[in-house]
């Protein structure tokens, strides 16, 4: 997996191994996005970061497969609303999306995945703790990483 994620963002300074304890799973890693970045630039226009997020889905990992790129995507919820968990609970977008894949009820509910900021060598900082903070600090902590104030 570490080559494909080479590809969308700067790596050098993570502990090898981590990127495969995270992912895939309910969390997000926010990471440089470089120069060398295959991600069309427009994305995230002025942020130099970039948040990779692989589903514990093998529905999803089935798209980006068949797509054989990354997959751009947001959140199936207006700002400032509650975290979508359920198709029925963004059906005022239906009209807006091109398609609408029902998987089912989301597992970790409204608190969505955690977000993880590895853009500093040595450091992490939480950015949304999400439904996986507890299991992504302690992945972190075994890989030496240490909270940034």
């Amino acid at each position: 997996m570490y080559q494909i994620y080479h590809a969308f963002a700067i790596l050098d300074h993570l502990p090898p191994g981590l990127l495969d304890c995270l992912l895939p799973g309910p969390v997000t890693v926010v990471l440089s996005r470089g120069n060398s970045s295959d991600l069309e630039k427009s994305l995230n226009p002025g942020l130099d970061s970039i948040g990779v997020r692989v589903p514990d889905s093998n529905f999803i990992q089935a798209i980006a497969r068949g797509c054989r790129s990354a997959l751009a995507l947001t959140s199936a919820n207006l700002s400032g609303q509650p975290s979508s968990v359920s198709t029925t609970d963004f059906q005022n977008l239906w009209e807006h999306c091109a398609y609408v894949f029902d998987g089912g009820l989301l597992p970790a509910g409204r608190a969505g995945s955690t977000v993880v900021d590895l853009t500093k060598p040595g450091t992490y900082k939480i950015l949304r703790l999400g439904s996986a903070r507890d299991a992504t600090i302690a992945i972190l902590e075994k890989f030496h990483l240490e909270e940034a104030s």
